[in-house]
């Protein structure tokens, strides 16, 4: 039998159910594989400290790739942040798109990812609703 060295697996929908929360299944079925010595790895678009809650639930410590592949990273116990590789947005850009947005639809929700931090123009109900889903505070930007 081969042993397992890599695991990679998004979060909502395969590690979560529709309710966010782990099976216990799962947790142990993880846990078993790094145990044997694989590696896991959560993928997601959530960032880092929005899949932080999950590694320590699997009571694992895993790489982070976070963002839709746009920041790859770990984070330790105190959820320090390391980055190995990420394709940033210019900020001149993001401040065009910004004002564009807020131009041209002024009701949308504005969001601003940056490593481990959210930025929100205002805390409407979808940002509530995404922050309660994702066990996330957010910082008015």
């Amino acid at each position: 039998m081969k042993t397992i060295k890599l695991i990679v697996s998004d979060i909502d929908g395969t590690l979560v159910d529709s309710h966010g929360r782990l099976l216990p299944a799962t947790i142990t079925g993880v846990q078993a594989a790094v145990a044997q010595g694989a590696k896991m790895v959560l993928a997601s678009a959530r960032s880092p400290k929005g899949m932080f809650g999950i590694a320590q639930q699997l009571g694992i410590n895993s790489t982070m790739i976070a963002y839709n592949g746009a920041l790859t990273a770990t984070t330790d116990a105190n959820d320090q942040l390391t980055v190995f590789e990420e394709r940033a947005v210019a900020p001149e850009l993001a401040r065009s798109v910004q004002a564009l947005i807020a131009q041209e639809w002024p009701t949308a929700s504005i969001n601003i990812y940056t490593n481990n931090d959210w930025l929100v123009a205002s805390m409407g109900q979808w940002e509530q609703q995404e922050a309660d889903g994702i066990r996330l505070s957010t910082t008015r930007g």
